[in-house]
């Protein structure tokens, strides 16, 4: 047998009945792109296919056969369905009916103990597990059913501040209720074991105000003003004159002096010079926080001499870097 065949006047390798992992080369059926194409059957499926003659050469794989061999390996790794019979009793759980409209194997089963039906998975009643939870597991988990309260009846819970509504989801202690606040009127779901435990107050709202009381009481703030604020010489990072609520207006080429006390900004006018804007800010000041301040000192001693006593350890502080 001759290595070479002639085909439409070209000199091509003879490939004829020779095999090529899946395919056995069986007839050249055209030239193409300056490869012969050759008409190749599996030997495994029959499949036909025309490969050429430089691909072939590296071996083919029949696409067919690869797929029905992945999955063979996958039934192998995974198995076939389980199948359970109707009306058998694994431990606690008797098999109801199979599940059709899920992916996995599950069948519905119901407890013997208790009457709870789940949908459970043919692996995890075939290995005949108790874990599966159902209300019978959970007296045995340590779990009181007696915890199941009805938390809408006042003589098992009242509160001044929480109205519970009604029970949105859950059992025992891990209820979920849903309450409404009596302060704010927010309706929010909360634990039963956090319901029962004592700390709950409010829907929270009770812990932010008495949080901005708290946080007023220590900046000393009163009136919608900020006592250590209008104390302090601390200039903010954005001024660049140097003096607290004096800026220049480029367009007018002008000094600006404001100054802002209980919420309320009072313009004191323009100035062609800075000093001049610096000395009506601190007349304001003197006219405005003064008498202020010797209410707050009047009316909140203690807060007024922690702020003092603040204010002495930051300007220490001040004099020692200067110093530095």
């Amino acid at each position: 047998m001759s290595e070479y065949i002639r085909y439409n006047g070209r000199r091509i390798k003879d490939l004829r009945g020779q095999i090529f992992e899946d395919f056995r080369a069986v007839e050249v059926v055209e030239i193409k792109d300056k490869h012969a194409q050759w008409k190749c059957e599996c030997k495994r499926c029959g499949n036909i296919e025309i490969i050429s003659a430089n691909h072939i050469a590296r071996g083919k794989i029949c696409k067919p056969c690869k797929e029905l061999e992945k999955k063979r390996k996958k039934e192998e790794r995974h198995g076939n369905k389980l199948f359970l019979e109707i009306g058998k009793q694994y431990e606690r759980w008797t098999v109801i009916e199979p599940i059709k409209d899920k992916p996995e194997n599950y069948y519905k089963c119901i407890c013997k103990k208790c009457g709870t039906v789940r949908e459970i998975q043919a692996k995890l009643i075939n290995r005949g597990t108790k874990i599966y939870s159902c209300k019978c597991t959970k007296t045995e988990n340590g779990v009181d059913p007696k915890n199941d309260l009805d938390l809408m009846n006042s003589s098992i819970f009242t509160h001044k501040n929480i109205k519970v509504l009604n029970k949105i989801n859950g059992n025992g202690a891990h209820s979920v209720w849903n309450c409404k606040c009596l302060l704010c009127g927010k309706e929010w779901g909360i634990m039963q074991y956090s319901l029962l435990s004592g700390d709950i107050n409010s829907c929270g709202c009770l812990n932010r105000e008495n949080f901005s009381k708290n946080v007023g009481n220590y900046v000393g703030r009163a009136e919608g003003t900020s006592v250590s604020r209008i104390k302090s010489n601390k200039l903010n990072k954005n001024n660049t004159s140097g003096v607290t609520g004096v800026y220049y207006n480029k367009n007018k080429e002008k000094w600006f002096a404001c100054i802002m006390f209980k919420r309320k900004n009072f313009y004191l006018g323009t100035f062609d010079f800075k000093e001049d804007a610096a000395k009506a800010r601190k007349s304001a000041e003197k006219e405005l926080y003064g008498n202020f301040l010797e209410w707050y000192a009047q009316k909140y001693p203690e807060q007024w001499k922690r702020l003092n006593k603040n204010k002495i350890i930051q300007d220490s502080n001040f004099d020692l870097a200067e110093q530095e």
